[in-house]
């Protein structure tokens, strides 16, 4: 039975009052954040979004380390262009300077022209450096390796030698001269044996450059399937984190002219009860 000094009908509006300004908090921290929840409304929600943000940062690390070692790679066969053109110059140099219709005077300056070209190709090649690598000069000796995907799994983009010595070191090892053993002055130099070690080089060059590529297609292919990965995890994460503003809006004017009735029927039994108490004064 109700009394002056207790209500149970005032009481359990008090108790409505109280969940429905709950309920317009957490639909008002929606709108604000555009958080569907937060960490002490929805802990299991929470916990599972702030995984797969981890993993969307994760994924930018690999993709920064990946993109590191793309641009050691298009240093490399930057460097090897520059070698080809090079090598294109000295066969031109090396034919005219073999010319016998030239004087002696204009075969001594295709000859130097001939060693200027060898000489600024290992110039190029040893200047080919990206954050500590050159993998048009060895370095590192097995390539670089770089971690490709969450689980750990590394992708390598070898190494190569494109210097004179690095052309020519399979047929040096053979006992045949290499692009450092030609000698213009030599009468006994012909230019089939000057074209010949020189195509062992461009051969070799190609190789190279081939393999780099290869391993470069790899890492992009690789970015590519990351960042479609990425791009998911971003949507799934948005699906479960991100607030249905419009509807957010739409219940937020429900609990606002719901909280009004409460306070109306509030002030009515106030009003009531003070007319009660004024028949005992």
């Amino acid at each position: 039975m109700s009394s002056i000094n207790t209500s149970p009908p005032l009481f359990t509006l008090l108790q409505q009052i109280n969940s429905t300004n709950d309920r317009g908090f957490g639909i008002r921290n929606q709108i604000s954040t555009s958080n569907r929840f937060n960490g002490a409304d929805d802990p299991s929600n929470f916990a599972v979004s702030q995984g797969l943000n981890a993993d969307i940062q994760a994924f930018d690390a690999i993709d920064q380390a990946l993109s590191s070692n793309t641009g050691a790679a298009v240093t490399a066969l930057t460097a090897a262009d520059f070698a080809s053109n090079l090598l294109s110059d000295a066969t031109t140099n090396a034919i005219l300077a073999l010319n016998p219709s030239s004087s002696p005077e204009q075969q001594q300056i295709f000859a130097d022209g001939f060693e200027q070209n060898l000489s600024q190709l290992n110039q190029v090649v040893e200047g080919a450096n990206f954050n500590g690598s050159n993998l048009a000069n060895g370095e590192p000796a097995g390539g670089l390796n770089t971690v490709a995907e969450l689980d750990g799994d590394q992708i390598n983009i070898p190494s190569q030698d494109f210097t004179t010595a690095g052309l020519s070191a399979n047929e040096t090892a053979l006992g045949n001269d290499g692009l450092d053993d030609i000698d213009l002055n030599d009468p006994t130099t012909t230019i089939g044996d000057v074209n010949s070690i020189i195509q062992n080089a461009e051969q070799q060059l190609a190789l190279g450059v081939g393999e780099i590529a290869a391993g470069l297609n790899s890492v992009d292919r690789q970015r590519e399937f990351n960042q479609s990965i990425q791009d998911a995890t971003v949507e799934g994460l948005g699906s479960l984190r991100d607030a249905d503003l419009a509807r957010a809006d739409a219940r937020d004017e429900q609990i606002r002219v719901q909280q009004q009735l409460q306070f109306q029927v509030l002030n009515q039994q106030n009003q009531q009860r003070g007319l009660i108490v004024n028949l005992f004064a």
